[in-house]
């Protein structure tokens, strides 16, 4: 199943091919008992929450971020919906909408867009959240009708090794080509841009600034190997410089 620079990256994760078939596996089944009360660790699962409970679990939060992927399975579908429904007013709700293989259907697709204050998708993934809702036009097109028809305030939208444009619901737009570096790994690039555009926002920088910031970081994290690259000095003084 694995070629060999499946095994390389698998062995610089400090994994074994069985300890990475069994996570394929379970991307395969899904994750019905995640326990969403702390932050996820190995063995944990997934538990349906109550009102009550969901309450409890977002009464704090700032930003609510999910995707499609862990949606694939009704109860964790459940499960994250009631927790991004029982988010407080303010609440930054941001899909990450991550399509993968056929893990994913219009319903799931229409009902995250449905609560969420910004989208972000990539240049294989507009196509498809296209065709779900007859959007036809250029993908700058394809994206304004998106921000009006489910009232979003930003749409995030990622080519690769190309660039990147924030649109906003006010129709001003922010283009960023992605940085030339050396890149070691790209797990987690995706995931870093997300994270800072969001605290970024949190932050009450312009739209342009969390642009900026977010797609320094992404390009950081694909100098380094693995999910989670610590920032180094230099770099949390480059994205914070105004």
């Amino acid at each position: 199943m694995f070629d060999e620079k499946d095994l390389q990256q698998i062995r610089e994760h400090g994994l074994t091919p069985e300890q990475a078939e069994t996570q394929l596996e379970n991307f395969r089944r899904g994750f019905p008992f995640l326990n969403v009360v702390r932050a996820a660790s190995p063995g944990d699962g997934v538990l349906v929450v109550g009102a009550a409970e969901a309450d409890a679990a977002v009464a704090g939060a700032a930003v609510v971020c999910w995707g499609s992927l862990a949606q694939r399975n009704a109860v964790s579908r459940r499960t994250i919906l009631a927790l991004v429904d029982a988010a407080p007013v303010g609440c930054l709700r941001l899909f990450d909408i991550n399509l993968r293989l056929n893990y994913y259907d219009e319903r799931i697709v229409r009902d995250s867009l449905e609560r969420a204050d910004i989208l972000k998708l990539n240049e294989d993934e507009l196509p498809v959240v296209a065709r779900f809702f007859g959007l036809e036009g250029a993908a700058e097109r394809v994206v304004a009708q998106l921000v009006e028809r489910f009232s979003l305030r930003y749409v995030v939208f990622t080519e690769g090794g190309r660039g990147s444009r924030v649109t906003a619901a006010d129709g001003r737009t922010s283009y960023l080509a992605t940085p030339r570096v050396e890149v070691a790994d790209t797990v987690g690039a995706g995931d870093a841009f997300t994270a800072t555009f969001a605290a970024s926002l949190m932050q009450g920088l312009p739209m342009e600034e969390c642009h900026r910031r977010a797609v320094a970081v992404a390009a950081f994290v694909c100098t380094r190997h693995g999910a989670i690259a610590p920032l180094s000095e230099f770099m949390k003084t480059e994205i914070t410089n105004r």
